[in-house]
């Protein structure tokens, strides 16, 4: 029986080992502040073993060469390797999810700041409205954080709709989640959020109704 357990400790210390050194280097400031882009293939998250090529459908002027599965603080995504052809040349990671709530969306956020220090800056373009009755909410999501790292900079994001009727239901409010590193020099940089009201008039012509004036906030 003591030989079964120790085995089993020791089956168990071999699977997770496979898994730590994406995560490890994942969360290294370190790493990512060293990290040389121009030489991005010759890197050791690009060398690892663990990657498989990438099969899924390709986009024009962006290349998915390689994936595999990531995990961030005990949540499963998905990392995918891409070379960008514009403006230039450039490599990329990506760490993917369509699965995954705005709380745990938050939990990904928080392992980020412990990493990396609180982002240089956040761009929340959330909002909430009631939708056709009071109490029947919808929540738009969109959170970005952003940080410098030496050259790489590195994008995390959390974009869908959450709904009052899901919650209800004891559904899970999915979002999509994005982490990415790239090359300053290349990726393209976060600006503060700003408020536009619009105003537009509406004029009802050969009809006896009054012109009517609508303002929206943006």
């Amino acid at each position: 029986m003591k030989r079964f357990i120790l085995a089993s400790v020791a089956a168990l210390a071999v699977t997770s080992a496979t898994a730590e050194p994406l995560t490890d280097l994942i969360g290294n400031k370190t790493y990512w502040k060293a990290m040389a882009w121009e030489k991005a293939e010759q890197s050791k998250i690009w060398k690892m073993s663990g990657w498989s090529p990438y099969e899924g459908k390709q986009r024009i002027g962006r290349t998915f060469t390689k994936e595999r599965p990531a995990e961030i603080d005990g949540k499963n995504l998905r990392a995918r390797l891409i070379v960008e052809e514009a403006p230039r040349q450039q490599n990329i990671l990506s760490i993917t999810s369509i699965d995954l709530s705005a709380d745990e969306c938050e939990q990904i956020s928080s392992w980020l700041a412990t990493k990396f220090g609180q982002p240089k800056i956040v761009a929340d373009g959330s909002y909430k409205y009631d939708l056709v009755a009071e109490g029947n909410w919808v929540e738009s999501v969109d959170k970005q954080s952003q940080w410098d790292i030496g050259s790489t900079r590195t994008t995390f994001a959390c974009v869908g709709l959450k709904t009052a009727a899901a919650e209800k239901l004891g559904e899970k409010n999915k979002l999509a989640v994005v982490l990415t590193f790239g090359s300053k020099a290349s990726e393209r940089e976060l600006k503060p959020l700003f408020g536009l009201r619009c105003t537009q008039r509406i004029e009802f012509i050969a009809t006896a109704r009054e012109s009517r004036r609508y303002s929206t906030r943006h």
